[in-house]
């Protein structure tokens, strides 16, 4: 059996981000971010689940079961739970720093 070497090449996990160097020092600039990769993520899930609404409506093809849109929706429900608490914290730093940053 021949001997298999793999290359030892590493890779570092660089995730992307929609704003510059200057914007992410900015506070709450990671709420910003996360809000908006969540509620696409939430908008995505629930355009599928209208897609496969409308599908049995028309008595289409089902490309979702409905465990499946069982778990999509659940998806959505601790997404938006997840925006509502990032965005709780948020508010919280608004009201305790907001003034103090504005001044700055």
């Amino acid at each position: 059996m021949a001997e298999v070497h793999f290359s030892e090449q590493q890779t570092t996990f660089q995730p992307c981000s929609w704003l510059n160097s200057d914007a992410r020092r900015y506070p709450l600039a990671d709420f910003v971010t996360k809000a908006h990769d969540i509620s696409s993520g939430i908008a995505c899930v629930l355009e599928l689940l209208e897609d496969s609404m409308l599908r049995e409506i028309d008595g289409g093809p089902q490309l979702l079961t409905l465990y499946q849109r069982g778990a999509l929706l659940r998806y959505s429900i601790s997404s938006a739970t997840l925006l509502q608490d990032e965005s709780s914290r948020g508010i919280e730093w608004l009201n305790t720093h907001g003034a103090n940053q504005m001044k700055g």
